[in-house]
């Protein structure tokens, strides 16, 4: 007969409470030793086997073991401005190339965005126009010849359809080289330019830099279209979502990242403290990168 028990979750059966219980025979109690000590004694012993036990268990299903993992393998990456080297250009006498920047206000949007011009763009090559509703902040002074439009209206459509026109007449087609530059101007009443800069424009020899909120702003034959895009904080969960679901999920998945809540608490563990992940569609390339200004 046991003179004693107690419960472990070291190991389980098929009782109700799916624990087994742990007896103590007579013939285990040595001289000098209680009952008492005896069941004080395999107490803490089940307290220590059952810290052990949840202590792996959330260890286990918790992603910071993924996340440490993960950040080995995208490790932070600090560039200076001036010296952007990651994105994947390919220039040529009849294409553009697109960049595209998705993230909440106040992510560091601009700052990449004006960095990029500078390093591609700011030149006697390109005939750039910004359109921005803060086109008279410092960031945007001594930027050359690019030329500033503090509004985007019908009218500011019309511009670059009018620019399109230009080339497609011009005696060689395609003769000019545009930069067009959209910093968080755009909303889904202009959807349809914004979609045209990603999908056909490009054969028109029009380079853009586009700056949204919002991946939903994104048709999905102009989201295969994006040479560039870069990725940043977002305020809202959904928007997370939104950018996983146009983007980042499956390549997330392919690290082992599976879960949707697994995946936006590895998007703003990678996008915190105004760094940004950058992806390259054709080639599977993620970074992680923050600009030292």
């Amino acid at each position: 007969m046991p003179i004693c028990s107690v419960y472990s979750n070291e190991e389980k059966d098929k009782t109700g409470n799916g624990t087994i219980v742990k007896y103590i025979s007579v013939n285990q109690i040595k001289d000098g030793i209680t009952l008492s000590d005896i069941k004080t004694k395999l107490r803490n012993e089940q307290k220590i086997e059952n810290d052990k036990y949840l202590y792996h268990k959330e260890k286990k299903n918790s992603l910071s073991d993924i996340q440490k993992g993960l950040i080995d393998t995208i490790p932070l990456e600090i560039i200076k401005a001036d010296e952007i080297d990651f994105i994947n250009m390919d220039f040529n006498d009849n294409s553009g190339n697109s960049i595209l920047c998705i993230g909440s206000s106040k992510a560091g949007k601009s700052t990449a965005m004006m960095a990029l011009f500078n390093k591609y763009f700011n030149n006697k090559k390109y005939i750039s126009t910004l359109f921005s509703v803060n086109s008279h902040i410092p960031i945007y002074n001594n930027k050359g010849d690019l030329i500033k439009i503090n509004k985007f209206v019908i009218q500011s459509e019309q511009i670059i359809k009018d620019m399109k026109k230009i080339n497609m007449l011009s005696e060689p087609i395609n003769k000019w080289r545009f930069c067009i530059l959209l910093d968080d101007i755009v909303d889904a009443r202009y959807s349809r330019i914004l979609n045209n800069l990603l999908l056909t424009y490009r054969n028109s020899n029009f380079s853009s830099i586009i700056s949204i909120q919002y991946a939903k702003l994104i048709s999905k034959a102009a989201r295969c279209s994006a040479n560039n895009l870069l990725f940043f904080s977002q305020n809202l969960q959904e928007g997370i979502e939104s950018v996983l679901r146009s983007f980042l999920g499956a390549e997330f998945a392919k690290l082992g990242v599976t879960k949707m809540n697994d995946q936006i608490s590895l998007y703003r563990l990678l996008t915190k403290d105004h760094a940004f992940i950058y992806y390259h569609p054709m080639t599977g390339t993620l970074r992680r990168i923050k600009l030292k200004i």
